[in-house]
C-alpha cells in the first residue's frame, strides 16, 4: 500500500501587500494615461474644428461664443493680453508630463476684436504666437523717431506693424556713410 504523500510546500504566492501596491501603481498610471489622451485629443480636435471654419487661421464673422463652442474637453480660459485692437485668450488642456519632460502643456490662442460681442480673428498654437503682436500698432515705432505708424489694414481693419524700423540717419562709422560711386574728384584727372 501506499502512504500518501505530503504536499511539498509550495510557494504561498504573491503577498497581499504586493497586490495592493501593484493595483495602486496600475491606477495611477491609468489616470495620468487618462489625462495625457484628454489634453491632447481636447488641443487636436479643437484645432480640427477652428480649422475647418476658418480660412488658414483667419476668421470672418465668428464670435467668441462659437469659438468657445467648437473647444473640445474643457480647456482652462486665460486673458493674456488685451490692448485697444486685440484681446488674446489662451486656451490651455492640463498635462501632467509634458512639464516634467520640459514641454509646453497642450495650447490654443484665440484673437479676438474687443467689441460687444467679442468677435474672433484668428487662432495659432505657438505659444511665441501670442507675444508678437499681430494686430495693433507696435509700442517701439513713433513718429518722433522718424517711422510712420503703417497706413495698410488687416481684411478685419487693424493697422498692420512696420517690417522694420528705420535706420537712424547718424552712423559713427563715417565710411559707412559715403556713398557707393563717389563723385568725380576735381583734383585728379578723369581719365577718357
Amino acid at each position: 500500500m501506499t502512504k500518501p504523500t505530503e504536499k511539498s510546500a509550495s510557494p504561498a504566492g504573491v503577498s497581499g501587500t504586493r497586490k495592493a501596491v501593484s493595483m495602486v501603481l496600475l491606477v495611477v498610471a491609468l489616470i495620468v494615461f487618462a489625462i495625457e489622451l484628454r489634453a491632447s485629443l481636447g488641443q487636436s480636435s479643437s484645432v480640427k474644428a477652428l480649422s475647418a471654419k476658418s480660412e488658414d487661421g483667419v476668421f470672418k464673422d465668428v464670435s467668441l461664443a462659437d469659438v468657445k463652442a467648437m473647444l473640445s474637453l474643457a480647456p482652462s480660459e486665460t486673458v493674456i493680453r488685451e490692448t485697444e485692437h486685440e484681446k488674446v485668450y489662451q486656451y490651455k488642456w492640463i498635462s501632467l508630463l509634458r512639464p516634467l519632460m520640459q514641454q509646453a502643456e497642450p495650447q490654443l490662442f484665440v484673437v479676438t476684436k474687443p467689441s460687444e460681442p467679442d468677435v474672433a480673428m484668428t487662432f495659432f498654437t505657438d505659444p511665441e504666437d501670442a507675444s508678437s503682436g499681430f494686430y495693433g500698432t507696435p509700442a517701439a515705432v513713433s513718429k518722433e523717431s522718424g517711422a510712420m505708424f503703417p497706413e495698410e489694414t488687416d481684411p478685419n481693419g487693424i493697422p498692420l506693424a512696420p517690417a522694420s524700423t528705420p535706420v537712424p540717419a547718424a552712423t559713427e562709422n563715417p565710411a559707412a556713410t559715403t556713398p557707393a560711386d563717389p563723385a568725380p574728384s576735381e583734383d585728379k584727372p578723369q581719365p577718357q
